[in-house]
């Protein structure tokens, strides 16, 4: 219809809430994508349970560490009882902060304040020490902010502080059900234009070719804080002749584009928000041969703006 907007989406509503203690609510969520589950209420992407609290992707609110092992971190201000943070995600910029890494807490000492975690860093470079920053995320613990959210996979749970109190089936709470909304492989002489696209990304492969994508607007492309994305979801371009013009990309954990193959060009476009893992791939990722890449703005990036391979 005339006026209307034409959106792929790669979230699906959650429903059936049901109201617990202290102001929280649960539903049933049957599908689980592990590292790379995302929760939305309306078009925003809500916060798994993280300690310390934040809400910002690309300036996040970290804690400090004291001191660090190879696969322990020590933080006097650490709360909760022993082995309330088992099971976490640690996210650190341990080290020289070149990058973010991410592992499994196996153990948490309350009385010394201290975290063991699984994949010890093998290198003194990205070791946790004095100063090391670091968020822990993904576990009951850590639920206690309004538009945090916790998955319990045991009882498959989806348990929610929605903001203001409010009950979740008038806010329109989506979970992310797909990793792409679009799958082109082996597909060849395509224009896609003016569409809007959502908690999902764009798929190509080697036998791609001679696709056009034109005046699209996506948003939260692909999400981990675990696993790098950049490979496997948000908007991969591998094929040949593929273009790129004039479509805006935001909110990646790792790369929004990432281009292989040849003769493929990106032109005019806006890219934002990406990397907010911060990781080792940049906001847009480059590989391949004879590609034109230009007149873009390319912004807002937890690391490199573009990586070239």
């Amino acid at each position: 219809q005339p006026g209307e907007e034409a959106v792929l989406d790669g979230a699906d509503p959650v429903t059936g809430w049901e109201a617990g203690p202290g102001g929280f609510f649960k539903a049933h969520l049957a599908l689980d994508l592990a590292d790379q589950n995302q929760i939305f209420l309306g078009r925003d992407m809500l916060t798994e349970a993280r300690w310390p609290d934040s809400r910002s992707l690309l300036q996040p609110v970290r804690a400090v560490a004291a001191s660090g092992t190879a696969n322990t971190l020590t933080d006097p201000q650490l709360p909760g009882p022993d082995d309330c943070w088992k099971g976490a995600v640690l996210w650190c910029a341990g080290g020289e902060r070149w990058h973010c890494w991410s592992a499994v807490v196996t153990a948490f000492d309350a009385a010394t304040h201290t975290l063991t975690f699984e994949k010890p860093q093998p290198e003194m470079w990205y070791t946790p020490r004095q100063g090391s920053e670091y968020v822990l995320m993904g576990v009951r613990a850590a639920l206690d902010a309004e538009g945090e959210w916790f998955l319990d996979r045991d009882s498959r749970e989806l348990w929610l502080k929605a903001p203001g109190g409010r009950h979740p089936d008038g806010l329109g709470i989506e979970a992310k059900r797909r990793l792409h909304v679009m799958d082109l492989s082996g597909r060849s002489y395509l224009r896609v234009s003016g569409l809007r696209f959502r908690a999902g990304g764009i798929l190509t492969d080697a036998r791609s070719s001679h696709l056009l994508f034109q005046g699209l607007k996506g948003e939260y492309l692909g999400h981990s804080y675990v696993n790098d994305i950049s490979s496997s979801g948000t908007v991969l371009i591998r094929g040949h002749h593929i273009e790129l013009n004039g479509c805006e990309l935001a909110f990646a954990s790792g790369s929004l584009l990432r281009v292989e193959g040849s003769d493929n060009r990106v032109i005019n476009c806006f890219l934002h928000e990406g990397n907010y893992a911060g990781q080792w791939s940049g906001a847009v990722s480059l590989s391949g041969r004879r590609h034109l890449v230009s007149h873009n703005t390319i912004r807002g990036s937890g690391r490199d703006v573009c990586s070239i391979h």
